[in-house]
């Protein structure tokens, strides 16, 4: 418990202030930024430094440590800066705390965790970027920023438990967020359709999000998306009067545009969230005035990492695109690259649950497949739309239409319906898995409170606060239920062992380069068997390719 606490409030102060100083330096003209939010830009922006850190030096202790330091010297030249912390400790945020520390200490480890989660964490935690990793492990080629970011935000010594840490942190800063601004909104009697839409995403986190270790890549990327959604809505979509000034368009563009980068980086389904900045883009009127921005210059720089990282890895600009990889590099794999997005098209499409004649090249052409696909996904599809119709008549209830409508509603949805259209589209096509694809349905539901209320709401007041604590109560009594079965104990490595994920890694040579195959007790980790490789050092770099 005492390392949860201890590492949980580092990790939120030094994101906070990562997060502060970045907001300070270029978005000064922001003033309705809360402390939450600037956090969850002290984690975008900590990320994109990881990922470049990670090609000179290993994202272990040092890093973390040094992050420290520069924090304590930007509090130490103006002790005023720790005011903005008092959000925090207000009562609300403990409450939170409470909830997301029950979540953390109640939560075991799933199959992702030892399937490639773990081994990329730990391979950018204690060494630079391995040319050719990818042939450590198939999915290493993904080289998602988020598990980057994992492998800063970590200590080696409760690197197991900081998995469920970092997790922990997103869904503190998103709960905190969505209260703080419904409790604004309610305060101020703004009566816009913004507070039925953060009481509808805090029921949903609340009642569908309460298991940390089913976290991993997805639902930490699925709240980002909803933080970017309510943004979006919240700084143009609710600006009525549409007197915005370009200096206020281009901030809120180059932010949007940092937080989409930084969700793509997660995962590339998501790449359909750039249409929002883009949406804003083209009503800025002197767009020259956002080439004389530096953050347009430090996120090009940003991508250049990217794509270079990418490249390292896998000899591919994104990872798995064949279309974009480059057969040339010595270490790019062809067949296993080929396999991974044959195979994964197969899986996500229920291939393993159909029982007639077709090949498995056979069976996803067209749309063989979607017959089976809707027999073992039906259910949880229904359950899923279930829960999200009942919140959404729930928050209804609590809201009635203004006569005020703002008539051009429809031009303003226009980003927002794009973004669900092309998302909907890539995931029916390729990954038609439901846990994968909660962004879209939520978004539905964005949309239909949009065109439901318009752009004003009546507040009925009286059901609001009864709603969230009974949400609330039901998130935190089913971990405070879990940890009551595992006997209060919360010890990593126990839980591995007894869930059957746990093993040694077995040591492995190409040459002179000393791998390990498995996933815990050596560097690098992986699990192909590299007899047929090479291995040689170019400058800090290992390289590793095919004979």
């Amino acid at each position: 418990m005492t390392v949860i606490f201890f590492n949980f409030f580092t990790f939120l102060l030094l994101i906070f202030f990562n997060g502060k100083i970045f907001m300070d330096f270029f978005f000064k003209n922001l003033k309705d930024i809360n402390c939450f939010e600037c956090s969850i830009m002290g984690l975008v922006v900590t990320g994109f430094v990881a990922q470049i850190i990670n090609f000179f030096f290993p994202l272990n202790n040092f890093i973390i440590y040094l992050n420290i330091f520069f924090i304590v010297i930007y509090i130490f030249l103006d002790f005023k800066k720790i005011k903005y912390l008092k959000p925090l400790i207000s009562f609300s945020s403990i409450l939170i705390f409470l909830l997301v520390l029950a979540n953390i200490y109640g939560s075991s480890f799933s199959d992702d965790l030892n399937h490639y989660h773990h081994g990329s964490i730990v391979n950018t935690d204690k060494g630079n970027y391995i040319i050719g990793s990818n042939s450590l492990h198939n999915l290493y080629g993904f080289s998602s920023i988020w598990l980057i970011l994992h492998s800063y935000l970590n200590f080696d010594y409760s690197r197991l438990q900081d998995i469920h840490i970092v997790n922990g942190i997103i869904l503190y800063l998103f709960l905190s967020f969505l209260l703080f601004e419904v409790i604004k909104e309610i305060r101020d009697k703004k009566n816009t359709v913004y507070l039925p839409l953060l009481l509808f995403c805090l029921i949903f986190i609340l009642t569908k999000y309460t298991r940390i270790k089913e976290f991993g890549i997805d639902r930490s990327a699925f709240i980002i998306f909803f933080y970017i959604m309510l943004f979006y809505i919240k700084h143009n979509l609710l600006n009525l009067k549409n007197v915005l000034s370009d200096k206020f368009r281009i901030s809120i563009f180059l932010l949007l545009l940092f937080l989409c980068t930084f969700l793509f980086f997660i995962k590339i389904i998501f790449v359909f969230s750039f249409i929002l900045p883009m949406t804003i883009f083209f009503l800025i009127k002197k767009k020259s005035l956002i080439f004389k921005d530096p953050l347009i210059y430090i996120l090009s720089i940003i991508y250049i990492s990217y794509f270079i990282k990418n490249l390292l890895i896998s000899g591919c600009l994104i990872y798995p695109i064949e279309q974009i990889c480059f057969s040339e590099l010595s270490w790019y794999n062809e067949p296993t690259i080929k396999s991974l997005n044959f195979n994964a098209e197969v899986f996500n499409k229920s291939f393993f649950q159909y029982t007639g004649n077709l090949s498995k090249a056979e069976y996803i052409k067209e749309f063989y497949w979607l017959s089976t696909w809707i027999n073992r996904n039906i259910r949880e599809l229904f359950e899923f739309f279930a829960l999200l119709t009942l919140i959404f008549l729930i928050v209804i209830l609590n809201f009635n239409k203004s006569k005020k409508v703002y008539s051009n509603n429809k031009i303003r949805l226009f980003g927002l319906i794009s973004v669900f259209l092309f998302s909907l589209t890539l995931i029916f096509l390729k990954t038609p898995v439901i846990r994968m694809s909660h962004h879209v349905f939520v978004l539905m539901f964005f949309i239909i409170f949009l065109k439901y209320f318009g752009n004003h709401v009546i507040i009925n007041k009286k059901l609001i606060i009864i709603i969230i604590l009974i949400a609330f109560t039901f998130n935190i009594s089913k971990n405070l239920i879990r940890i009551k079965k595992s006997n209060f104990v919360n010890n990593p490595i126990f839980l591995l062992k007894k869930s059957g994920l746990y093993s040694k890694a077995r040591i492995k040579k190409i040459g002179d380069f000393v791998y390990y195959q498995g996933w815990i007790g050596g560097y690098p980790i992986g699990r192909s068997k590299l007899e047929n490789y090479n291995h040689k050092k170019w400058f800090i770099f290992d390289i590793i390719s095919k004979n």
